[in-house]
């Protein structure tokens, strides 16, 4: 098997919705509505049938389900950012790697199951 696999409810939802979703479950302070851009993404669904047919996967949470598990995960681990020196803050960054770091991962453990 091989390919991109969506991780999703197969469900559209809208910015303003995951917003109102997650200001329901966590005050969003100074919230402003702008333009959008050109080249916005305005809605957003993806295509799970891939990784339903591949590897027998279904969605475990809706949305709304899904937030309140995330925001309730970092409040009892109560993550803070940690202050940065001036060194690190010239380190030159690898884009996107902790996404390159979760792909390493998942292929590490779909290959040894």
């Amino acid at each position: 098997m091989s390919g991109i696999y969506n991780l999703s409810t197969g469900t559209e939802v809208s910015i303003n919705r995951l917003v109102d979703e997650m200001g329901k479950l966590y005050p969003i302070a100074d919230l402003q509505n702008i333009e959008s851009r050109p080249g916005d993404i305005k809605r957003s669904i993806l295509d799970n049938q891939k990784i339903k047919k591949d590897l027998d996967w279904v969605p475990k949470y809706l949305l709304d389900e899904g937030l309140a598990k995330v925001i309730d995960y970092y409040e009892d681990n109560q993550f803070v950012a940690p202050v940065k020196t001036e060194k690190e803050k010239k380190v030159k960054r690898i884009p996107f790697l902790p996404f390159y770091e979760n792909i390493v991962l998942f292929a590490m453990f779909f290959g040894l199951s």
